[in-house]
């Protein structure tokens, strides 16, 4: 035939096999099952893919966080090196920020130069058996506004800053604290001003139940110990030293406070031992702090300017009492109480009781008309109730003592001296006599 016709045959057995549903269903099932699982094993790499990326930037990010605070030294602990050039303030200010109430922070023996530190947290101790020198350049120390109780200005930062704080006690073991004042008294001298004001050694700031003592200060810039809007604050067996012209290195002065106890010490510095302060002129007076209940016991004053009440009285003074004090100089006078016409305020209930004084040029002034400038104060500064009691020479050495001025009151008719009582008071051997200018009584 001219067309062939071709069979192919096929095994009955592979047909039933082809078209078995039950086959049939089963190879649609691993075909479903395989492909499910190419889908899941997809998503897992697409999922795993995006869970290291993720990690990935997790990482880089966290290491540039530790990076960061590594320079800001939040995690490394600074070592204290007292090797005498090495500077300390991040180290001990680290130190001071990390300590627990209750904890004692020790500076070990050794030189240990730093700028500022300040203490904010309550019931800590600094216990100092080296030497802390401040580094003698002014670029290490932050200038803050004026003290609200004073007149608009600046001032360098304290070495040493004790600032809204509860028992807190800083003492010494043998340990020193060096201001470098020399470079700041250079300083004054070169640019021919105190502006911003030279650094305090300490400053005690709105604080309570501060303690204090066992230190040798040496050569402040400015004040040595300057207590400010705080109380039950004890100052005790210091010894404070600068040299006797050194400008303005009053030794502890007790500042609108409250409960100031002044014991043991011995000062010898370039202007007031023992200076009561309450504040300047009108924002003295607006600011209204008084300072009182001071006592000031068992001291021993060398070079200086005596003991003083002022001339900064504008938030008022009461209440201090010297007691068994020894004044040995040699220095110009031995007591001094100032204010001016431009201060307001209040001097009163002042007692000088037992004080024994050497070799002083002499014994007494007050003055009202201290340095005065600006505007005067609405009403004069009050003095009243000035007691000297049991005051008398003594002997030092084997030189003999010379001969003192009884000193000056001199008052006015606006700001006049009231209550004044001397008694007991022998200051053989002296020659003249007291000059007094409206006051209730003179020696």
């Amino acid at each position: 035939s001219p067309h062939t016709c071709v069979i192919y045959s096929t095994p009955l057995n592979s047909i039933s096999t082809t078209l078995n549903p039950i086959t049939m269903l089963r190879r649609k099932h691993r075909v479903k099952a395989k492909a499910e699982a190419e889908r899941r094993t997809s998503g897992k790499d697409r999922s795993l893919e995006s869970a290291l990326r993720w990690f990935g930037w997790a990482f880089c990010f966290i290491v540039v966080v530790i990076l960061m605070l590594k320079a800001l030294d939040f995690f490394d602990e600074k070592t204290i090196v007292g090797d005498g050039h090495s500077i300390n303030t991040r180290a001990l200010q680290q130190r001071i920020d990390h300590a627990k109430a209750g904890d004692t922070i020790t500076i070990q023996k050794g030189k240990h130069v730093t700028g500022p530190i300040t203490i904010t947290k309550s019931h800590l101790t600094l216990r100092i058996e080296g030497t802390i020198v401040g580094i003698p350049d002014e670029t290490h120390y932050n200038i803050k506004p004026q003290f609200p109780s004073y007149p608009s200005g600046e001032r360098f930062q304290s070495l040493i800053t004790i600032a809204n704080c509860t028992g807190v006690t800083i003492e010494g073991s043998g340990g020193i604290v060096d201001g470098n004042g020399e470079y700041w008294w250079k300083r004054m001298e070169r640019l021919g001003t105190d502006q911003p004001n030279r650094p305090r050694l300490f400053e005690i700031k709105n604080s309570t139940a501060v303690t204090l003592r066992k230190l040798f200060l040496k050569d402040s810039p400015f004040w040595n110990v300057h207590v400010l809007y705080s109380d039950n604050v004890t100052v005790s067996n210091l010894v404070i030293h600068a040299p006797d012209d050194s400008p303005n290195t009053d030794g502890i002065v007790p500042d609108s406070s409250t409960n100031v106890k002044i014991q043991r010490n011995a000062i010898s510095v370039g202007d007031d031992a023992i200076a009561v302060k309450a504040g300047k002129d009108k924002p003295g007076r607006s600011f209204a702090k008084p300072c009182s209940n001071i006592k000031v016991e068992h001291n021993v004053f060398l070079s200086g300017h005596g003991v003083s009440i002022g001339s900064e009285v504008s938030g008022g003074i009461s209440d201090i009492n010297f007691l068994n004090n020894t004044i040995l100089g040699p220095m110009k006078r031995g007591i001094r109480i100032k204010t001016n016409s431009a201060r307001g305020g209040y001097i009163k209930n002042i007692s000088f009781k037992d004080t024994k004084l050497s070799e002083l040029e002499k014994f007494l002034e007050i003055t009202t008309s201290y340095h005065a400038k600006g505007a005067p104060a609405d009403t004069p500064t009050v003095i009243s109730g000035i007691t000297f009691d049991g005051v008398r020479r003594i002997k030092e050495g084997k030189a003999d003592i010379k001969e003192i001025h009884p000193g000056v009151v001199a008052c006015s008719e606006s700001i006049p001296c009231n209550g004044l009582l001397f008694k007991n008071v022998n200051l053989e051997p002296y020659s003249g006599a007291m000059k007094c200018t409206h006051a209730s009584e003179c020696l």
